[in-house]
């Protein structure tokens, strides 16, 4: 339950693209607030003081880096802003397309929480075989989770030729975005 927890993995992930006479990308939305910026974050770093043992050293550091701000601090409880925002993002991205979210193959969300995503789908009325997780192999890796996710969904064969996918991310600052593919 210590959001903190979820954040301590790392990884990297692209999909790659080519063009077809067939339609792949559909439509996206992005949107963001940054409302939620001071919620929680590593506040050093940077040229002035960088996050290293070097910051000790420096005597006009040293008062930043003692108080161990060097490291993520959470200062508010941050709210359920991917409960209230995902469903939003899912259902405006496939009515772009003039489809419903029960045409929805699979959905492949920000990888921070099963217990979130499940909520979510929950909201939406799919059944939870049109989503997949990978959080309990990887941890959450940020931007990469997506990725991630969608090759693991593609190895155990959750995507055919003409399925609707709904990918959808969210960051901290508060940035949101989704997208809706024909496979």
């Amino acid at each position: 339950e210590n959001p903190a927890e979820i954040l301590f993995s790392d990884g990297a992930g692209a999909a790659l693209l080519q063009a077809s006479d067939e339609p792949g990308f559909l439509a996206s939305k992005v949107s963001g607030t940054g409302k939620y910026y001071d919620y929680w974050g590593i506040y050093v770093g940077g040229a002035m003081a960088p996050c290293n043992s070097n910051v000790s050293r420096v005597p006009e550091l040293r008062e930043v880096a003692e108080p161990r701000e060097q490291y993520l601090r959470l200062l508010k409880p941050y709210p359920p802003v991917n409960y209230w925002y995902w469903p939003e993002l899912v259902r405006d991205v496939v009515s772009k397309i003039g489809k419903r979210v029960e045409d929805i193959d699979l959905v492949i969300f920000t990888q921070v929480r099963l217990r979130t995503i499940m909520k979510v789908m929950s909201e939406l009325k799919l059944p939870p075989e049109k989503t997949h997780w990978v959080m309990h192999k990887y941890g959450y890796t940020g931007s990469a989770c997506i990725f991630q996710a969608l090759h693991d969904a593609v190895e155990e064969g959750k995507l055919k030729r003409g399925s609707l996918l709904v990918m959808v991310s969210s960051g901290v600052g508060l940035q949101m975005a989704s997208v809706a593919f024909r496979w």
